[in-house]
C-alpha cells in the first residue's frame, strides 16, 4: 500500500465584512513524512528574478514545518518563519520566528522575492515585509532541482508540513511590495 501523499479539498472561506462563502481548491498534506508533491520543474525563467508567493494553513506544530524546498535549500521555507532561506544562507535563521505567529487553522499569505539586479531577499507575511537578506554580487538560482511541496524531502521525520496549501505561484520577476500587499489583502 503507498502512503497518503495529499489530497485536493474544497476550502469554504467568508471573507471579512461579507456573509457569502466562497468555495476553493486547496492541497491539504497529511500529518506524516510522506505527504509531499516532489517535481522537477524548468527554473530556468527563475535563475535570475523570481518571488514565490503562497496561502498557508498551519495545521501542525512542531520544529518547523516545511510547506516548500527547492533544490536542497536553494530557497527553503518553513511556517514558523525559523528558516528563511535562500542559496543556502542561515542569515535570516531565527531572526523571523517572533514575526510569524499565526494560530493554528489560520490562512495566512507568505511571499519570498528575489532579483540578481536587487541583491536583495525579501521575507513577507500577510502583505508586509517582515525580513530581508543581501545577497552574493552574480550569484544566480541553480536550475535543475527538484521542488518539494509539503516537506524538507521525502521521509524528513521534523520538517514535514502536515498543513494546507493554497496558490503556490511562481514568478519570473521580482514583485513589489506593493504588489505583494494587494495580493494579500485580495485574500484567497
Amino acid at each position: 500500500m503507498f502512503p497518503f501523499v495529499f489530497a485536493v479539498i474544497s476550502v469554504l472561506v467568508v471573507l471579512p465584512g461579507s456573509s457569502v462563502a466562497v468555495s476553493y481548491t486547496a492541497l491539504k498534506f497529511a500529518d506524516d513524512a510522506y505527504s509531499l508533491i516532489s517535481y522537477n520543474p524548468d527554473m530556468t525563467r527563475l535563475a535570475d528574478t523570481f518571488s514565490i508567493c503562497l496561502w498557508v494553513k498551519k495545521q501542525r506544530s512542531g520544529n518547523s514545518p516545511s510547506p516548500f524546498n527547492y533544490r536542497n535549500e536553494e530557497i527553503f521555507m518553513t511556517d514558523s518563519g525559523h528558516f528563511n532561506r535562500l542559496f543556502g544562507s542561515t542569515a535570516l535563521d531565527g531572526a523571523l520566528t517572533s514575526k510569524f505567529t499565526v494560530p493554528m487553522n489560520t490562512w495566512y499569505n507568505y511571499c519570498s522575492t528575489w532579483s540578481l539586479a536587487s541583491r536583495t531577499f525579501r521575507v513577507y507575511l500577510n502583505g508586509q515585509q517582515v525580513g530581508t537578506q543581501t545577497t552574493p554580487s552574480g550569484r544566480r538560482l541553480s536550475t535543475g532541482g527538484t521542488l518539494v511541496l509539503g516537506n524538507y524531502v521525502a521521509g524528513h521525520s521534523s520538517l514535514y508540513f502536515g498543513g494546507q496549501m493554497f496558490n503556490f505561484n511562481l514568478f519570473s520577476r521580482e514583485l513589489t511590495a506593493t504588489e505583494v500587499a494587494s495580493m494579500s489583502e485580495s485574500g484567497l
